[in-house]
């Protein structure tokens, strides 16, 4: 019983990596279009749909300067809707019923530069957080 844990629903929080992010949540995180190799899908899937709050760390974009979060993702799914935060190196988005929201950006980043390296539109009002690193 290796996954007793991510498919009874007793997990509150997880955080994955993710390849892409889309604006309604969805994530594909296991494997690379064109790539060598078959791939697997492991345990991403189940713990996608298991924890109750899923957090998502990437990089903002591609090697070849792409977005990450995307209208849809063009990559093999992991789950559907299942993403509630995405971590980036540029910022802290929310995906929420109403569409993505800005959350914070990194320190010296603007919400200006976020949105331009980010395919969906981002929600954001008056004046966005910096993260605080330590």
């Amino acid at each position: 019983m290796p996954h007793v844990m991510t498919r009874g629903g007793h997990l509150d929080v997880c955080i994955l990596g993710g390849l892409q992010v889309s604006e309604k949540g969805d994530l594909a995180n296991w494997r690379v279009p064109g790539a060598k190799g078959a791939g697997g899908i492991g345990g991403a899937m189940d713990i996608s749909v298991g924890a109750r709050r899923l957090i998502v760390t990437m990089e903002h974009n591609a090697k070849d300067g792409s977005p990450k979060i995307v209208n849809t993702c063009t990559y093999p799914l992991t789950a559907v809707q299942c993403v509630n935060t995405i971590i980036t190196d540029l910022a802290v988005v929310d995906v929420t019923r109403d569409g993505l929201v800005l959350r914070e950006t990194a320190p010296g980043i603007t919400p200006e530069e976020v949105q331009k390296h980010t395919e969906p539109r981002l929600r954001y009002e008056g004046k966005v957080p910096e993260m605080r690193l330590r």
